[in-house]
């Protein structure tokens, strides 16, 4: 099990083999205000938004390491995380109240809509960005 911490920074792994007593096992430092984590199908790779750095982390569980910190277009105060049932495409809400996201350089900025990137799981590249509303925040998938 993985759990992010928005103040420090990590995300903190833990394991349940008695999943009464959880056994924090480690942290890896990662960007600021990590949130909402997901796991791949296979369980080999875990993604999250970084909220206050604009960015995503891409966490190899076997090396228990960062992988990849994906950057880019879209990713303005990214929050919530769900991914593609082939585990292809990683979904990214991101709620853009402070204009990082402003393709119209738009000079009244308070109006800016939030964003779902979409990103390549292979190449962690971001393949789309869609405009949703204000304050775009969690989001999930019933894809299992």
């Amino acid at each position: 099990m993985v759990a992010t911490g928005q103040v420090s920074g990590k995300l903190l792994l833990f394991d349940i083999t008695e999943p009464l007593s959880p056994q924090m096992t480690g942290s890896i430092s990662v960007g600021a205000q990590p949130w909402h984590p997901v796991f791949s199908p296979d369980g080999k790779k875990v993604y999250f938004a970084n909220k206050q750095d604009h960015t995503v982390s891409v966490i190899d569980m076997e090396s228990r390491s960062v992988e990849a910190v994906i950057e880019g277009e879209g990713l303005a105060q990214p929050h919530g995380a769900a991914l593609s049932l082939d585990g292809k495409f990683l979904y990214i809400t991101s709620n853009n109240l402070d204009g990082t996201y402003n393709p119209n350089q738009a000079t009244e900025t308070q109006d800016l809509p939030g964003t779902v990137t979409v990103i390549n799981t292979e190449t962690h590249t971001i393949v789309k960005v869609i405009e949703v509303g204000k304050y775009a925040s969690g989001i999930g998938t019933n894809a299992r």
